[in-house]
């Protein structure tokens, strides 16, 4: 026991789902590091604080999370704690903590001012325990002192910009008021490349698709302030960020007094270190061309947008409560006021009522609509929705089918696409080494969104991990590009070169060799690579084949998690 209370106790935390949970993640690890004084770890064995903050959007999602829970549970150390945060305690409530005796600290997603006391009174006497004279009591004793499983509230979230480097205790006052606001929490980035960070926006949605649970487990929309939103930014951009991907359930949503995203866009913008602004889940109702081009016309937001339709046949979003947006309108309207825009987007097969014409009409739209990206899902009927209701249930297998029809009609564009590419010069924001061929350096254009689209290798001289080169574009697949240095990329702090390039999960590891997007944990440094294409359904759903080669589809392709690539708006 000596060299554990000489060592202090060590925190260990995986994070399950989407980017916006993600960021949640990296706040409740710092604060959890924080408040304990405690050390990141990279392995649940040796940690006396396992989390596990996880996502309950579809069922699948939910299986996994448990599956997560006992498997961790089962490499812990005796006497070591297990907490269960976020979504899968909101949905579930006391329920989840009468049937995991195994978690000594259930806490759900929205109540996180609980939070830091909880854990100190988790740890009250153990060994390491900062607080304690003397050390005294095991483990075992330190849970009774504490709450008991199960009440209280608060997730596992991690924001600011700042880390808890791996092995190292978090400062013993780190500057905050006990009341200060959760997104004001420090986050402990250390399940993404310093060089890239998603900034979330709000939480919630306003907004009611019948088949969407998110309002249930993450309430109404509730906007991040912009004042702490350009100060986390700012701090991201101290640590290393010249990327920021925004991301919220809705994006076009976010307002703060008379100030909508244009605004917000603009402000992150005056911040210097800042290259590349991606805003994320625009939902296509709400997108209007006047967004588009001052979006279009801010010099470092890239030309990508990500606008969730989920269907095409007009009746079948009107059941699915998406309004009256007519998808190939809005894509013939984005393709006008802003030519060189990548665009990515979810579709869903298998909703009730799915009809042979509806499908004819999604396949179509897939066709002619030729967009960049797309993330294809099945239906899940959950709990507590409208659609889960609703008469016409369209059997998985019909659902299976049609999405794989799909994704091949998509195959198919999206090579088309690719090799218009071939021959043009792109701005490069370079991940590191691929997961296939480590000695094979690989990044993302502007127009690929981290942890979701397709990659581009380069043959040849290997820049390094968060470099941003310029690269001419030389063979194309069905989903990946590869390509050789020209130079470096532009260093006025710009879109660059990005801007006129088009051509023509899941667990994440926070620390350890975990890649965003990858299988992984929560505890040592996070290395800089291309991420790992474990995908997972709707909304944050459940596990979805692994790319297995370099021109292997995307996750997103592949029917990856929707709440990631685009379906946060539903």
């Amino acid at each position: 026991m000596a060299g554990r209370q000489e060592k202090g106790l060590a925190v260990h935390l995986v994070s399950l789902g989407c980017a916006k949970n993600l960021v949640d993640s990296e706040r409740l690890l710092g604060e959890a590091a924080r408040a304990l004084r405690a050390r990141v770890c990279a392995s649940p064995e040796e940690a006396d604080l396992v989390m596990v903050n996880t996502c309950a959007f579809i069922a699948a999602a939910q299986e996994e999370a448990v599956a997560a829970i006992f498997e961790l549970k089962s490499r812990m150390r005796p006497g070591a704690r297990l907490a269960v945060l976020g979504c899968l305690p909101a949905l579930h409530g006391g329920e989840l903590a009468r049937e995991l005796p195994e978690a000594d600290l259930v806490m759900p997603a929205g109540g996180y001012a609980a939070f830091p006391g909880r854990l100190r009174e988790l740890f009250a006497g153990a060994p390491g325990d900062p607080d304690a004279a003397g050390g005294g009591g095991g483990p075992g004793a330190a849970a009774g002192a504490g709450a008991a499983p199960g009440t209280g509230s608060g997730a596992v979230r991690s924001a600011g910009g700042g880390s808890v480097a791996p092995g190292s205790p978090a400062p013993p006052s780190a500057a905050r008021t006990p009341d200060a606001p959760f997104e004001s929490w420090e986050r402990a980035r250390e399940g993404t490349p310093r060089f890239r960070s998603f900034l979330k926006i709000a939480e919630g949605c306003g907004r009611r698709c019948t088949y969407c649970l998110i309002p249930s487990i993450r309430g109404p929309l509730a906007p991040v302030p912009l004042d702490a939103l350009v100060r986390e930014a700012g701090s991201l951009s101290a640590s290393g960020a010249l990327e920021l991907t925004l991301v919220a359930q809705d994006l076009t949503a976010w307002r703060d007094g008379g100030k909508d995203l244009g605004h917000l866009c603009r402000a992150l913008s005056e911040i210097g270190g800042i290259r590349w602004i991606r805003p994320m889940y625009l939902h296509p109702e709400a997108l209007g061309r006047s967004l588009v081009l001052e979006l279009r016309d801010n010099p470092k937001v890239v030309p990508y947008l990500d606008v969730p339709f989920q269907h095409a046949s007009p009746r079948i979003l009107r059941a699915m409560g998406r309004g009256r947006t007519r998808p190939l309108e809005v894509v013939d309207m984005i393709r006008r006021a802003w030519p060189e825009a990548a665009v990515r987007t979810t579709l869903m097969t298998g909703f009730p009522g799915e009809t042979e014409e509806d499908f004819r009409l999604l396949a179509s739209f897939v066709e002619e609509a030729r967009l960049d990206h797309i993330g294809f899902f099945k239906f899940s009927p959950e709990e507590g929705t409208p659609a889960a209701r609703m008469g016409g249930a369209v059997s998985r297998g019909t659902a299976e089918r049609r999405r794989r029809a799909l994704s091949a009609l998509q195959r198919r564009v999206s090579r088309e696409l690719n090799r218009a590419r071939v021959g043009s010069v792109a701005e490069i924001l370079v991940e590191g080494p691929s997961e296939d061929a480590p000695e094979v350096a690989c990044g993302r254009g502007a127009f690929q969104a981290p942890d979701a689209d397709g990659l581009v290798y380069f043959d040849g001289e290997q820049p390094e991990a968060g470099s941003m080169v310029l690269a001419r574009i030389l063979k194309a697949g069905d989903y990946d590009l590869t390509a050789e240095l020209v130079g470096s990329g532009r260093g006025d702090g710009g879109a660059g070169e990005a801007r006129g390039s088009r051509g023509g999960g899941n667990r994440v590891k926070i620390g350890g060799a975990g890649r965003a997007g990858g299988a992984g944990k929560a505890g040592g440094p996070g290395k800089a690579g291309c991420p790992g294409r474990a995908g997972t359904g709707p909304g944050s759903g459940g596990p979805v084949p692994k790319g297995t080669g370099k021109d292997s589809a995307p996750a997103a392709a592949r029917g990856r998690d929707a709440s990631r690539t685009a379906g946060g708006a539903g």
